[in-house]
């Protein structure tokens, strides 16, 4: 009825401007008959389209590849969002434990990457029967739509028939960050998961360390076995390693498969 009214007033106003040879007045917008958000991005919309249609099928789990668009980069809020959302398919199929497997973000020059990745990791560190697929050492600087799609396709299937499956017997994750010990001008990193020890890929690199305030390069990094050391010049307030949206080229840590290591970032808590 709104929009009736509201074009019978902008159809008034268009002959007066015609008659005047004024500019025209703007034109309302029709209703979307999707709804009232009048666009394909309004809530609800891709999940009516895409999930519900499967809701009552018999399935094993859940394989899926993130959407960019939803990395805000503030701390926290992808991370309730995917919860919410990964708690609601499991509500559909009646199943709290569903297994759900998930493409953590590749690379790409969006700087709010680097937060949305450690939201997943937070995701997957905190519900259970949730895996996470590791991507950093792919994707295109300039392109949300990652060319190099069968590595990242291997991965998946690979977790799939590790857990699912059981058609392969290796864990399927590459170095998965566990903590840092900071002894002064010194922090000690340890990963877990992964298959055999940490493997360099040239230089040691992509790693910052926070002194007075702010986040500089270190003064040495190296490996001691499973664990890294990192040193600065200075004592010691945090450590990341790949914090930023194109990490491509600095990805340097691998297991023995050459799964890469996530990134992470570490801050150590005030005294």
């Amino acid at each position: 009825e709104k929009y009736r009214q509201d074009y019978k007033i902008y159809e008034e106003k268009l002959a007066q401007a015609k008659a005047d040879k004024t500019p025209w007045p703007p034109k309302p917008n029709e209703p979307s008959k999707l709804g009232p958000g009048g666009t394909t991005h309004m809530p609800s919309v891709l999940y009516n389209a895409k999930v519900a249609p499967f809701r009552g099928l018999s399935m094993r789990g859940f394989l899926w590849y993130q959407g960019e668009f939803d990395s805000t980069g503030v701390p926290g809020e992808f991370a309730s969002m995917f919860k919410t959302m990964i708690k609601a398919w499991r509500d559909e199929w009646k199943r709290p434990d569903m297994p759900f497997y998930f493409v953590q973000l590749p690379s790409q020059e969006n700087v709010k990457y680097a937060q949305t990745r450690w939201d997943q990791f937070k995701v997957f560190e905190e519900y259970k029967n949730i895996d996470m697929i590791v991507t950093i050492d792919t994707g295109e600087e300039k392109d949300n739509h990652p060319r190099d799609k069968v590595i990242v396709c291997r991965r998946i299937a690979d977790m799939a028939l590790n857990k699912i499956y059981k058609k392969i017997p290796d864990i399927q994750y590459g170095p998965i960050f566990q903590e840092v010990n900071y002894m002064g001008d010194a922090a000690y990193l340890k990963y877990w998961a992964f298959k055999g020890k940490l493997v360099k890929d040239g230089e040691l690199r992509g790693f910052e360390v926070k002194q007075d305030g702010e986040w500089v390069a270190p003064q040495k990094v190296e490996i001691d076995r499973s664990s890294i050391i990192i040193r600065g010049s200075k004592e010691l307030q945090g450590v990341r390693y790949l914090w930023t949206g194109w990490a491509k080229p600095n990805v340097c840590l691998r297991d023995e498969r050459g799964l890469p290591a996530m990134s992470f970032i570490s801050e150590k808590e005030s005294d």
